[in-house]
């Protein structure tokens, strides 16, 4: 009997094929997980860096490494604590998200740039929150600020997370990520000063006495509060309280009570005060209408002995007053007094009193909110007229600002000579006679005072008494605006000699103009980008011969460019590789001919990407004309873009071939202009710019 054994089919490859067609989805599906898990590792770790900055940003304290820039390696002075407290913050930012792949040396944009940003609520500090639809991080202007006690302190991260899916990551290479912490600051600077425990702690120490019936040793422990006998006296501190605290004209006033029995007397006080509010200082300080400090001081705090002045028990009330000079009528800020007081016994007490001033009304927001630009305000021109000293400032930025201090350091002549009054374009908001330099002033309502947009204004002090009735000497201005941007500016004359008089008879006309040369005749003709340099061409349309003294260059120090030298009309005066801007030179005095003669100043640049410069420049020269004693300053300023057409160039040399006369024409004709007419943004030139 035959027996057929069935037949076994294979199909030989079928698991191979599946498993490749299976193979994309799985990999897709691992590599999601995988970035999903990343990415969620990453936004975690952001979160945790904005965590722990704000969380330190908030005891005021600060790592001392960051004080061996300052004199002695230490911060002493309230104003270097404020500048160890931001690297310190952001520190502490950085050790919160160390579980992230970062990279310092990163641009804005790129894969692993790390950001940490600290910005404050005061007055005058504006927050310019991250925008991840352009990876543009957070800003803080003018500046970054860590706040003061009682202030509100934010601390932004912003990171560029790097996509490693391939495919995935050819064109979305990163992903904006951003996380931001806010806290209010503690008041971490009465508390350092005043040192005493806290007054919720004292009964604490009370019931812990019972424990020592059951410890031998405990009778020494016993005597420690007698080691606190400064702070603790005999009879209770809480018979001195503070009634009131207010401002009253330009002083700050502080009410106390003395319910004692006897009479304590005044023996120290310290005293906070916004020391930002320039040319404001502190000039006098008296306890119950007795005078015992009379001076300037111009940083705060400020720590002054009192000659034991008596202060009257049972119930009585005096004031303290700490008294200020060129009081503003706003002045937000944090004002706080320390007073000392010591008993009959020779023990003492001390009382704390603060106020902290919110802004200004909604109604001066307009002219505060939109924070100026303090390198678009500057000083062109500083001339001596007669017995006037005149200063022409110059305002660059979209909105107005306003003049909100002066101060002028003059060489006295003669015992009579006095300054008469000062005056911003052309009226008077200071006439007090000053006969002793330094003089200084600001207007009582400096709101009033602006300057607008785009416009020039002139700043005027008029003399009395001056001998011979011509200035000279050393004359130093600075003028404050917006209460947060000084522009200075400084000039040194001559006593006028015999050979000089038959100019004097001129006087009728100098009076009216400034005297020749005229600052108006120096002017920036052209700016350009060559090559690695970015240049100004000025044009002296003056009949003198100036100097070049000085050169202020602003450039966009974000980049991987570096300002390596400066020249000017082929004399190089400045190599000093600087990787921040500003960057200020001084010039040996390069001779820049007039009578219509026109030079060029370059400010070369190391490590320039081969697409160009491209950003923000700014350059601002100072020339000297010694003949007449005076100085001109002059900007030049443009935007650069990096050129988008050079991938386009390849395809464009297809008529080389010359196939027909008409494309070699195109070509030749076309290409070079066009780009540069619309790769730059700026100020109008009367040539092509040359880029290199």
């Amino acid at each position: 009997m035959l027996k057929f054994k069935p037949r076994r089919l294979r199909w030989r490859g079928q698991g191979l094929v599946e498993f490749a067609l299976m193979l994309p989805l799985i990999l897709l599906v691992l590599f999601t997980i995988i970035e999903l898990a990343r990415l969620m590792h990453a936004w975690v770790s952001v979160e945790n860096g904005a965590r722990f900055g704000v969380r330190y940003a908030v005891t005021g304290e600060y790592d001392g490494g960051h004080c061996a820039g300052y004199p002695g390696g230490v911060c002493d002075e309230q104003a270097e604590e404020d500048g160890a407290r931001i690297p310190s913050i952001k520190d502490a930012a950085w050790a919160g998200s160390a579980a992230i792949w970062r990279d310092g040396a990163a641009l804005v944009g790129n894969p692993g740039f790390f950001k940490v940003t600290v910005c404050s609520n005061k007055s005058g500090i504006v927050y310019f929150p991250s925008d991840p639809d352009t990876s543009i991080p957070a800003d803080c202007q003018p500046g970054e600020d860590a706040g003061g006690p009682g202030d509100r302190v934010s601390v932004t991260v912003d990171f560029e997370h790097p996509l490693i899916t391939p495919l995935l990551n050819t064109w979305w290479p990163n992903l904006t990520l951003t996380a931001r912490r806010e806290g209010i600051v503690e008041q971490f600077r009465v508390a350092r000063v005043v040192g005493l425990p806290a007054t919720i702690a004292l009964p604490s120490f009370t019931p812990t006495e019972t424990l020592t019936p059951t410890i031998t040793e405990t009778p020494t422990i016993t005597m420690t509060p007698t080691i606190t006998e400064t702070y603790t006296p005999t009879p209770d501190c809480s018979n001195l309280t503070v009634v009131d605290t207010r401002i009253n004209g330009d002083d700050f006033e502080v009410q106390v009570r003395n319910d004692f029995g006897f009479t304590v007397n005044l023996v120290d006080s310290t005293f906070f005060w916004p020391d930002e509010l320039s040319p404001m200082y502190y000039h006098k300080a008296e306890w119950n209408d007795v005078q015992y400090f009379y001076g300037s001081e111009y940083t705060s705090p400020t720590t002054k002995s009192a000659p034991s002045i008596a202060f009257a028990g049972n119930g009585n009330t005096d004031w303290w007053e700490g008294d200020f000079t060129n009081f503003p009528e706003i002045h937000p800020g944090y004002y706080a007094a320390i007073l000392t007081f010591r008993l009959t016994s020779g023990e003492l007490c001390q009382l704390s009193s603060e106020i902290d001033l919110s802004p200004p009304p909604a109604t001066n927001t307009p002219t505060i909110t939109p924070t100026p630009d303090c390198n678009d305000i500057y000083i062109e021109s500083i001339w001596i007229d007669g017995d006037d000293l005149r200063v022409r400032v110059r305002n660059n930025n979209p909105a107005s600002i306003f003049l909100s201090g002066s101060s002028l350091s003059w060489t006295e002549l003669s015992e009579s000579q006095y300054v008469n009054y000062f005056q911003y374009d052309w009226d008077t908001y200071y006439g007090g006679n000053d006969y002793d330099s330094p003089t200084s002033a600001s207007p009582s309502i400096p709101t009033d005072w602006t300057h607008p947009s785009g416009s020039g204004r002139t700043w005027r002090a008029d003399f009395n008494n001056v001998p011979g009735g011509w200035l000279w000497g050393d004359f130093s201005v600075t003028l404050t605006f917006d209460y947060i941007c000084p522009v200075s500016a400084s000039l040194s004359t001559i006593q006028p000699t015999p050979t000089n008089t038959p100019t004097i008879t001129r006087t009728p006309t100098i009076t009216l103009t400034p005297p020749a040369p005229n600052c108006s005749d120096v002017t920036v003709s052209e700016t350009r980008r060559n090559g690695d340099d970015f240049e100004i061409r000025v044009l002296n349309n003056t009949g003198w011969t100036g100097y070049l003294i000085n050169s202020v260059l602003t450039w966009p120090d974000d980049h991987s460019f570096y300002y390596n030298k400066a020249t000017f009309n082929g004399s190089q005066y400045y190599n000093g590789d600087s990787y921040n801007s500003t960057t200020t030179a001084s010039a040996p005095s390069i001779a820049f001919n007039g009578n219509g003669n026109q030079d060029w100043w370059e400010a070369d640049f190391n490590n320039v990407p081969p697409s160009g410069l491209d950003g923000y420049f700014k350059g601002v020269l100072t020339f000297d004309f010694p003949s007449w004693g005076i100085t001109c300053t002059v900007t030049g300023s443009r935007t650069l873009v990096a050129p988008t057409w050079t991938p386009t160039s390849i395809p464009s040399e297809t008529p080389v071939p010359s196939i027909t006369p008409t494309p070699t024409k195109t070509y030749t004709q076309g290409p070079t202009r066009t780009p540069t007419s619309t790769e730059e943004s700026g100020e109008p030139s009367p040539t092509p710019p040359l880029d290199g």
